[in-house]
């Protein structure tokens, strides 16, 4: 029964991180991986040795190693740890958590925390020209949505109404491979209203399916 439960549990979350989204992650990480191992000092197996060798922390990642590496993220908030040094949870005093060093080198742990990216480097400047939210937009998309915000930002809003007066206003969909930005085009839908023709983009794939669909706005 508790094996049910936990597996049950796994497929829900895989619902929103699957494994194409988690590949995609590895993907776009091992390319900023690959542009900075060279810059770690290269060593000595042994003093007669002439091979240099990489450390080995400096390696690509996987898709096993992305869900170890968010599982102990998920477990660092579980066990109310956010606030303290991450090098305490691999000390090997008893009274410590020892998943977390059964789980992963912590140097490779900080590594991969460094270069954790969720976008492709080799377009991010070209796609920054024509999306505010470059980093993360091809795999993490939803519902319009206003986020509070005050530091330094060419996108900000400022609604003197709303309680925190200055936000980022953010407009995605459910579905992250599903695109949503109109875009022009010579059909009858231009001349419908901007967000008549965003609702019936987003719901396109399932029209004649007899669902029922919910919008605000």
């Amino acid at each position: 029964m508790v094996e049910n439960l936990h597996l049950h549990l796994l497929e829900l979350w895989q619902l929103l991180l699957s494994d194409y989204v988690l590949e995609e992650i590895a993907d776009f990480t091992n390319k900023k991986v690959a542009t900075v191992r060279g810059k770690h000092k290269r060593f000595k197996r042994s003093r007669s040795s002439r091979t240099l060798l990489t450390p080995i922390f400096v390696k690509g990642t996987d898709l096993l190693e992305i869900k170890a590496f968010l599982g102990l993220s998920y477990l660092q908030g579980i066990y109310k740890s956010g606030h303290k040094d991450l090098r305490s949870l691999w000390v090997t005093k008893r009274r410590e958590r020892p998943i977390f060093r059964a789980t992963m080198n912590l140097t490779r742990l900080l590594f991969l925390l460094a270069r954790l990216r969720f976008d492709d480097l080799d377009t991010r400047i070209e796609k920054a020209k024509t999306k505010k939210l470059a980093v993360i937009p091809k795999l993490f998309q939803i519902d319009e949505m206003l986020i509070p915000f005050r530091r330094r930002c060419f996108f900000k809003m400022y609604m003197p109404n709303k309680p925190a007066k200055f936000w980022q206003m953010q407009k995605p969909i459910i579905y992250a491979r599903l695109k949503f930005t109109p875009v022009k085009k010579n059909n009858e839908n231009l001349k419908l209203a901007n967000p008549t023709r965003v609702i019936l983009r987003l719901v396109a794939p399932i029209i004649g399916t007899n669902r029922n669909i919910t919008a605000d706005n």
